[in-house]
């Protein structure tokens, strides 16, 4: 959940194999029970959710943990750190 500000919203995060790779989907639901606050604030989030760093930035970055976890046969202990 994602609370605070008088919103109590729910982040979902779901991964689904494809031919080629991962789907990872993302939905955050729940705004329109905060009223007009909760909708104002979804359509501030929106423009996050659908920036570059989700579609090009993120994928980009897993792919390289990917990569270093099975060059290093999964010991790799690194944190992601935005």
């Amino acid at each position: 959940t994602w609370q605070g500000n008088g919103l109590d919203t729910l982040v979902t995060f779901t991964i689904e194999p494809t031919e080629g790779g991962t789907r990872l989907r993302l939905e955050h639901a729940g705004f329109a029970k905060s009223g007009k606050i909760g909708l104002t604030v979804r359509d501030l989030l929106a423009s996050g959710w659908n920036s570059r760093i989700l579609r090009e930035r993120l994928p980009a970055l897993l792919a390289q943990r990917a990569h270093s976890a099975l060059s290093n046969n999964g010991n790799n202990k690194q944190e992601i750190q935005s």
